[in-house]
């Protein structure tokens, strides 16, 4: 199996993992009566584990990092600029162990690339705001247009309630399509047909 293969096998298992012992474990994702008894409340989130995207970045970029290091000798930062700005950051990025082991300028950050991942959390309160405001739609956008092709983009979609709207998981998973990013998400209608 050759390393990209390898590597897209990893991450999709991690991320059914990170599903299993984390988000399932914690009622991330079920649609249930809490959901409706917490509308009027001041709650942003109804789960003890996820109450940000950061949470996110940081649990499942650990997760990855733990598969990824030891064994294949690959590192797993986070918020590096690798879409052409020192501002334009990305959740979460898998690399190369560079030749001098130091990954300190944007041409080794960009030859040691092997993965992109961008993360979106979409809360029970409102999770169709990130769809609406268009910060899915450029976070699919940069990937296409500053990641190479033969490289691995992923946008990581953690949906509380399974609530976000299928308009917006339409227009997402065509646009992830032509982008050549893999969505991988807890709600199964992002799933691709």
């Amino acid at each position: 199996m050759d390393e990209a293969k390898d590597i897209l096998k990893l991450v999709r298992d991690t991320f059914a993992d990170f599903r299993g012992q984390w988000l399932e474990k914690y009622n991330v994702g079920m649609r249930s009566e809490l959901v409706d008894r917490l509308k009027g409340s001041r709650m942003k989130c109804f789960n003890s584990l996820l109450q940000t995207e950061a949470d996110v970045q940081m649990l499942f970029g650990g997760l990855l990092s733990t598969v990824l290091c030891r064994p294949r000798n690959l590192f797993v930062h986070a918020e590096l600029p690798i879409y052409g700005t020192e501002s334009d950051r990305c959740d979460l990025t898998i690399h190369a162990a560079p030749p001098n082991g130091i990954i300190d300028d944007v041409k080794v950050r960009r030859s040691t690339l092997i993965s992109a991942i961008e993360i979106k959390y979409a809360n029970y309160r409102d999770p169709n705001i990130q769809f609406s405001d268009n910060e899915v739609s450029r976070d699919i956008t940069r990937m296409g247009k500053h990641v190479p092709r033969h490289l691995l983009k992923f946008l990581l979609i953690v949906d509380e309630a399974n609530s976000v709207s299928d308009k917006h998981i339409a227009r997402t998973l065509q646009e992830a399509m032509e982008a050549g990013v893999e969505i991988l998400s807890n709600n199964p209608k992002f799933a691709r047909q």
